[in-house]
């Protein structure tokens, strides 16, 4: 097994997000310059960890026929991503969550017993995940190497007995469990996303998204104004 399918494989043990942000009409040559330029290009950097990662450093990044990959096993940031000349980008992202140690789930509200030994999914971690996603996708959108529409397909797995949680230092926890019940992932998929609404609508189509995923964790009536404003506070790098 190569290095990339140890990756692969350890990513899919676990819940993973699943992304793919590609043109609407197949182009084999769309691009021509160099494929690391247009990746590096669209790079989010907003919590001192970018995304997707992009580094010589800590990962491996090197060419396949007709497109880039990288492979990336630290700590609990564990990726790989796929960039290929017809603009096609797919990435398979673990979720933190699943990866990080007891003790840096508590705040100066609890201990973080209650949430040893559960599948969680951070609120907070959950909209900043999807609003990189997004603002990737305008990046790259932005270098003109799509036509008039894009697909964006984003996946979430194994979300079934999945609990949301505050992953935040100074956050009251939520007043009861907050618990997914669904046995197939979550799925975003935007067949024809224009790209002119990418580019200007990133911020608000990432938000829609995330609460379309939060409902499925029984959140009737999430404080939207205060989620936007960290959102906001998030894409300014203010966090």
């Amino acid at each position: 097994m190569t290095k990339k399918d140890e990756i692969i494989s350890k990513i899919k043990k676990k819940s993973y997000w699943e992304i793919n942000i590609h043109p609407d009409i197949y182009k084999p040559d769309r691009i021509e310059k160099p494929l690391r330029d247009t990746v590096k290009a669209a790079v989010v950097l907003l919590r001192g960890w970018d995304y997707p990662h992009f580094s010589d450093n800590y990962g491996d990044l090197y060419n396949i026929q007709n497109g880039i990959e990288s492979t990336l096993d630290w700590s609990r940031n564990i990726e790989f991503w796929r960039f290929t000349q017809s603009a096609n980008f797919y990435h398979l992202l673990a979720l933190r969550e699943d990866w990080i140690e007891n003790g840096e789930y508590r705040n100066i509200w609890s201990r973080g017993d209650e949430l040893r030994g559960k599948k969680l999914l951070g609120f907070l971690g959950a909209l900043y995940t999807l609003s990189e996603i997004f603002e990737f996708a305008k990046r790259l959108a932005s270098q003109n190497i799509f036509d008039e529409n894009v697909v964006v397909e984003i996946k979430l797995h194994d979300l079934n007995e999945r609990m949301l949680y505050v992953d935040s230092y100074n956050r009251i926890p939520f007043s009861y469990p907050r618990v997914a019940k669904v046995s197939e992932p979550w799925s975003y998929n935007k067949q024809n996303l224009s790209v002119i609404e990418l580019l200007n609508k990133s911020n608000e189509i990432a938000f829609n998204a995330y609460l379309e995923l939060v409902h499925l964790f029984q959140w009737e009536n999430p404080p939207i104004e205060n989620l936007k404003n960290d959102q906001e506070k998030f894409l300014q790098g203010k966090i």
